[in-house]
């Protein structure tokens, strides 16, 4: 068997673009281009000739006496004649470790073991090096197939045509476990050795640079964000204003999504799938690619929820999703049947949010705001209350205006109709059947309204909830809900 020198690459790119400029040059003739992951271990040519099997560590020569399990692993292979070229890195319980993990440490204790992620095949019965990388690949699959040992393994590699695929393919290659880098090979070139114009290497270090300055929107939120949002990508106004959900959308989200959840804007983190204005849907590819970085910026935020955005965003994170929502632009743009706010509701029982709950002393509107029932509809089991009567002061002395009643009195048509034990959060059977606000002062079932007061008449349907109206355990409505406590200030 001859003594067969690596090839190298001959141009070690500094940024995409260098390299994509050397792919423009190969690409002028026939050449089809690949890409895969350049992993941190030892070079290594793996050989066997009859019963003659060697493993060469080229330019590191100490190591072969220290894994034979690479030469025990093709022994029986079939094949009178074999030569494989790869990388071997060192493993421990399936972790890829540095490549210092393939010498024996300075105490004397063995290396870890060693798996060779082979690339090329130089031999497989017949000399095949005159044929092109790509014919040398396909008979590497196949005698990896028949060597069927875990400790020889293909070396995934992707074929590209396009700056956005090299793009797309080094982000994939730097996330790789154990990747320092892309490797770019010619695919229609016959095997060389030393230097050679047919492959170039781009290392992780550049494509973290590249990735960095191309990422146009940047994580907002609160470094201990209860809840982290996760949208498919953003839009150009979203980019260039480098806030999530400008515009229309962002107002929308606060009052439709956040409100009913019971979050503020402070407990929440907003992030994306593939950070990049696109003006389209992702690609799967640019997903795999971006999804490390993404749970890089969960794991810093490590929020008790993680919301998902849209059908493409639940789909692509699946089970680290604990819930899907649609997306705000897409219930603006199409409408909404109640989805949003049963998800939003979902959302606050997930959370546990006591905050939503009057009497917590959080900054709310007052201790608790209790509305004592005016009449009992016995026969129609009907209960009437005023729920809220404007400029009337509550047990901590705050008060709300007529213009936020009134807000409150359509959001809870609008979003809610519901009604629970103590706030609970935990739906009662029962339901508003009237609902009004009290435009003039009038004296209504024996009480003196104010005007612009809120008045609700609610039918109970549940007999456990019906006694305890009769038996007066219930007495009144308090109201659940996050406000704004706002100085007053007044003029003598």
């Amino acid at each position: 068997m001859p003594d067969i020198p690596p090839q190298m690459p001959g141009l070690a790119a500094r940024s995409i673009d260098e390299l994509w400029q050397w792919c423009e040059q190969r690409g002028r003739g026939v050449s089809k281009l690949a890409g895969e992951a350049r992993l941190d271990g030892c070079r290594c040519i793996l050989s066997k000739y009859g019963d003659d099997v060697r493993v060469r560590f080229p330019g590191s020569e100490e190591l072969e006496p220290q894994h034979p399990e690479l030469a025990a692993a093709v022994q029986n292979a079939p094949f009178q004649a074999l030569v494989l070229d790869g990388v071997a890195i060192a493993i421990e319980d399936g972790v890829i470790l540095p490549r210092e993990g393939l010498a024996a440490l300075p105490t004397g204790e063995p290396p870890f073991p060693a798996m060779m992620a082979a690339f090329d095949c130089l031999f497989l019965n017949e000399d095949l090096r005159q044929q092109p990388l790509g014919q040398r690949r396909e008979a590497l699959k196949e005698a990896i197939r028949d060597i069927k040992s875990p400790l020889v393994r293909l070396s995934p590699a992707r074929e590209f045509s396009s700056r956005k695929e090299l793009e797309i393919l080094s982000r994939w290659a730097a996330t790789r476990p154990g990747s320092t880098g892309l490797m770019v090979k010619d695919l229609t070139q016959p095997r060389q050795s030393g230097s050679s114009e047919d492959w170039a290497i781009l290392k992780a270090a550049a494509v973290r640079k590249e990735t960095i300055s191309r990422q146009e929107i940047e994580v907002k939120g609160s470094p201990q964000a209860r809840a982290a949002f996760i949208a498919a990508s953003p839009n150009e106004i979203e980019a260039a204003r480098n806030i999530p959900l400008a515009g229309e959308g962002r107002s929308f989200f606060k009052k439709a999504y956040l409100e009913p959840a019971g979050l503020r804007e402070d407990e929440t983190a907003f992030l994306y799938l593939v950070p990049r204005v696109l003006k389209r849907a992702p690609r799967i590819e640019e997903i795999d690619a971006w999804m490390p970085w993404l749970m890089r910026q969960l794991q810093q935020l490590n929020p008790e929820m993680v919301v998902a955005l849209g059908k493409q965003a639940g789909e692509a994170l699946g089970e680290l999703a604990d819930l899907t929502m649609p997306h705000p632009h897409a219930v603006l743009k199409h409408g909404d049947k109640g989805e949003v706010f049963r998800k939003a509701s979902m959302l606050r029982e997930a959370l546990s949010v006591q905050g939503i709950e009057c009497g917590c002393g959080k900054g709310l509107l007052g201790e608790e705001i209790r509305c004592p029932i005016l009449k009992t509809d016995v026969e129609r089991r009907l209960v009437y209350s005023v729920i809220a009567e404007p400029d009337t002061v509550d047990a901590q002395g705050d008060v709300m205006s007529a213009e936020t009643i009134e807000e409150m009195a359509h959001n809870f048509l609008l979003r809610s109709r519901k009604f629970d034990n103590r706030h609970d959060w935990r739906a009662v059977d029962a339901a508003p059947v009237e609902s009004w606000i009290q435009r003039e002062a009038t004296v209504l079932l024996g009480e003196r309204i104010k005007a612009k007061s809120w008045v609700v008449g609610v039918k109970v349907f549940a007999d456990h909830i019906w006694e305890k109206v009769l038996t007066r355990e219930y007495q009144s409505f308090s109201i659940g809900g996050r406000g704004v406590r706002v100085a007053r200030v007044r003029f003598g």
